[in-house]
C-alpha cells in the first residue's frame, strides 16, 4: 500500500510538471495536452514566460518544479521574481528566502538576496532590505555585482525613514582617569601631593547606538526624531590597582543619554555648486559618571551650510547649551559657542576640513566658568596606506578661566590633539569593517595638576557604505 501510495504521489508530480509546462497561451486548444520536458527546459520555460510579462504560466511551471523537488533554488527564485512583479511581496520573500538556504553557487545566493531586498523595500520593510543589501554585497560573486548591491543599500538607506548607528570600541589608555603628569600642587612655597591624582592606565570599552526617526516628505524639508546613547566602562591595569589600591574601575564608568529634534532645510540645486543645507535642532540629555547622575542639559543649535563650488563649502554654526549639575549646583552653566568649518572634496577621493570654534562658558563656579577656542583639520584619503582608508587629525584647544583657583592667577590651558586613523576596508564583514585608531593628547597649564598627557590606540567597528 505504501508503495502504491508513493507511486500515485510521484505520477502526480510528474503529471503536474508536463501539465505545467504546455504553453498556456494556446487557449484555442480543446482539449489539455502534456509536454514531457527535462527540468532544465522547464525552468527555462518558466524564465522565458516571466520576462515576457506572462506571469501566471511562469507561476505555474514554477509551482509544479518546486513539488517535484522542495530545493529547486531556480524556481524558487523564478517564483519569487514573478510573485513580486505581482505585488504578493509576503509570497515573493517566502520564496526567495528558500532559495537562497537552496542556492549552491555564489551567483545564485547574490541574485535571491537582491530579490529578497528588492520585495522587502517594495513593502515598506526598508531596515530589513537593508540588511539583505548587506547580504547580497557579501556573497556577491564579483566586484560588479558587490558595487551594485552597495548601490542600491545607499538608495534604500536613502528612502529609510529609520536610520541606526551602532559603534564599538576598545581603547587601551595610558590615562584613563585623565590624571595629572605632576599631581604636586604648588602654593605660597608649599608642596601639596594629591596621590589619587596620579594617571591610572586600563583598557576603556566603549559602546553607543543611535536610532532617529524621519518621515518621508516630498518637499525639501524634514524634520526628524531621535535618541542616542553611549556608555564607557574600564577595566584597570595592574599598574593602576598597585598606584592606586582604592581606586575602582566603576569610579571612572560614564553613561550618556540624549533626545533630539531636527529641522532640515535643502535650498534648490544649482549647477556646479553644492547644495544648501539648513538645520535647526533642539537636544535634551543626562548624563552619570561613577554610577552617580553627574548633569541634565538643554541644547539648541543651528548649521547653515553654504555651497562654494561643486566640491567645496562652508558653514557656519551656532548652539546655546544649558546644564544643571547634580553634584553642585554652583556648578550650573550656560555654554555659547560660534563656529564655522571650511571642507574641500578632491577629485581622486578624499577631503578636508578646516574648523574653528569659540566658546563663552557662564557659571558661579570658579572650577568652570571659562573662554575657549577650538581650531582643527582633519583629512581623509581614498588612497590606501598599509592596507587601509587613513584619516588624520589635528586640534588645538585653548581655555581661559575666569577666576582663580588653584593658585592666585586664572588657570589657562592648551591642549593638543592628533589621531591617526586606519579603516582596513578590504577586510570587511557584511560591510563592517575594523577601524585602527592612535590618539595623543596632551595639555599644558600654568597650574601643575592639570598637566596631562594621554595616548592609546582604538580598535572599532565602523561601516563602509
Amino acid at each position: 500500500m505504501k508503495q502504491a501510495a508513493s507511486s500515485s504521489t510521484n505520477l502526480m508530480r510528474h503529471f503536474l510538471l508536463n501539465a505545467a509546462a504546455v504553453l498556456l497561451t494556446c487557449v484555442g486548444m480543446t482539449e489539455a495536452q502534456t509536454v514531457d520536458i527535462p527540468k532544465e527546459d522547464a525552468r527555462q520555460l518558466a524564465a522565458k514566460h516571466m520576462l515576457s510579462g506572462n506571469s501566471e504560466a511562469a507561476l505555474s511551471i514554477a509551482t509544479a518544479l518546486i513539488a517535484s523537488d522542495s530545493s529547486d533554488a531556480q524556481a524558487h527564485l523564478i517564483a519569487a521574481q514573478t510573485l513580486r512583479s505581482k505585488g504578493d511581496y509576503k509570497g515573493a520573500q517566502t520564496h526567495a528566502s528558500m532559495a537562497f538556504e537552496s542556492a549552491t553557487s555564489a551567483k545564485m545566493r547574490y541574485v535571491t538576496a537582491m530579490v529578497m531586498a528588492q520585495s522587502l523595500s517594495a513593502n515598506g520593510q526598508k531596515s530589513a532590505s537593508q540588511l539583505w543589501l548587506r547580504r547580497a554585497a557579501e556573497v556577491a560573486p564579483d566586484e560588479q555585482s558587490r558595487l551594485r548591491a552597495i548601490r542600491d543599500f545607499r538608495y534604500v538607506r536613502d528612502t529609510n525613514p529609520w536610520q541606526y548607528a551602532l559603534s564599538i570600541g576598545i581603547r587601551p589608555s595610558s590615562n584613563i582617569n585623565n590624571g595629572s603628569r605632576d599631581n604636586r600642587l604648588y602654593w605660597g612655597g608649599l608642596v601639596f601631593v594629591n596621590p589619587e591624582a596620579e594617571p591610572l592606565s586600563g583598557l576603556e570599552i566603549e559602546t553607543g547606538f543611535k536610532a532617529f526617526y524621519r518621515p518621508l516628505a516630498e518637499n525639501r524639508e524634514r524634520l526628524t526624531f531621535g535618541i542616542s546613547f553611549e556608555t564607557r566602562q574600564y577595566v584597570l591595569s595592574e599598574h593602576a590597582k598597585e598606584t592606586n589600591p582604592n581606586a575602582r574601575a566603576s569610579d571612572f564608568a560614564y553613561t550618556r543619554l540624549e533626545g533630539h529634534v531636527i529641522q532640515t532645510w535643502r535650498g534648490e540645486r544649482q549647477p556646479n555648486t553644492m547644495q544648501r543645507i539648513s538645520r535647526l535642532g533642539f537636544t535634551a540629555g543626562a548624563n552619570t559618571y561613577g554610577g552617580d547622575h553627574l548633569s541634565n542639559y538643554l541644547r539648541l543649535w543651528g548649521s547653515n551650510r553654504f555651497g562654494l563650488s561643486e566640491r567645496s563649502y562652508i558653514t557656519a554654526l551656532g548652539s546655546f547649551e544649558r546644564t544643571w549639575r547634580k553634584d553642585a549646583s554652583i556648578r550650573d552653566s550656560d555654554l555659547i559657542e560660534l563656529g564655522g568649518t571650511y571642507g574641500y572634496h578632491f577629485k581622486r577621493g578624499g577631503q578636508i576640513n578646516v574648523y574653528g570654534r569659540l566658546g563663552d562658558k557662564k557659571s558661579e563656579s570658579n572650577a568652570i566658568a571659562h573662554d575657549n577656542l577650538r581650531l582643527g583639520v582633519v583629512y581623509s584619503s581614498d588612497t590606501r596606506i598599509a592596507g587601509g582608508l587613513p584619516r588624520l587629525s589635528f586640534e588645538y584647544e585653548g581655555r581661559w578661566y575666569d577666576y582663580p583657583r588653584e593658585i592666585p592667577d586664572p588657570r589657562r590651558d592648551n591642549q593638543y590633539t592628533a589621531a591617526l586613523s586606519l579603516v582596513m576596508d578590504q577586510w570587511d564583514l557584511y560591510g563592517f569593517a575594523p577601524e585602527i585608531r592612535l590618539n595623543y593628547k596632551r595639555n599644558h597649564s600654568n597650574v601643575t595638576q592639570y598637566e596631562t598627557l594621554q595616548y592609546g590606540l582604538d580598535f572599532g567597528i565602523r561601516s563602509v557604505f
